[in-house]
């Protein structure tokens, strides 16, 4: 009838109710869509599962509390449950959508990060936030004064330009973050201009 895998209805019946992989998963396996598979197995006959036959007890991604706890009650992405699970993202979603479970939007995975705001030693302030779908708790920390210099209109490539360009208080008060307060200025620029205030001791040491 074909070439293909799932051309042979021994194959796909053995994949299928043998082995209880998803239409999906078969598709990923042969390169194809799930749709593909679908139809196949309907050329050949081949019955399909109810979500309570689909059930496979030897992994925790098949039960639905489990599931819906690392997702939601733990704030889990799909991928870092099936690196655990060992299957794909895509088996973790297609278990999902049988439970019925819905799936966070990007901006849901945001609101789960926690922002806190530190007042340096050196006189600046930071925040600081879990990275978004982390299961390391990785964090990210950024000046607010340059956070304010992009919300002010400033290039946010330029801002984090590991120094190529930076982000200067004109009164050289490094916790006054108000957007008046904050220009980009080229790094040489900036470093000339530090160092021009800068005084030296009695040995000659820059303080």
């Amino acid at each position: 009838m074909g070439s293909k895998k799932y051309h042979n209805e021994n194959w796909l019946r053995d994949k299928y109710h043998g082995e209880h992989l998803t239409l999906r998963e078969i598709a990923d396996e042969c390169g194809v869509t799930g749709t593909t598979i679908g139809d196949w197995m309907d050329r050949h006959g081949i019955e399909r599962r109810d979500n309570r036959q689909a059930q496979r007890p030897e992994g925790k991604h098949t039960d639905r509390e489990w599931l819906a706890e690392q997702y939601h009650g733990k704030g889990r992405s799909l991928s870092d449950i099936a690196d655990e699970c060992d299957v794909n993202a895509v088996t973790i979603m297609n278990w999902m959508d049988n439970y019925d479970i819905p799936r966070r939007g990007y901006s849901d995975h945001l609101k789960k990060s926690t922002v806190t705001v530190t007042d340096r030693s050196d006189g600046y302030v930071s925040a600081q936030c879990r990275e978004p779908q982390s299961s390391e708790k990785k964090t990210s920390s950024v000046k607010v004064h340059q956070l304010v210099a992009i919300a002010d209109g400033a290039d946010p490539y330029k801002v984090f330009s590991n120094g190529e360009y930076e982000c200067h208080h004109k009164n050289r008060i490094p916790w006054d973050n108000r957007p008046e307060n904050i220009e980009l200025l080229d790094g040489i620029e900036h470093d000339e201009l530090h160092a021009a205030e800068r005084e030296r001791a009695p040995t000659g040491e820059w303080l």
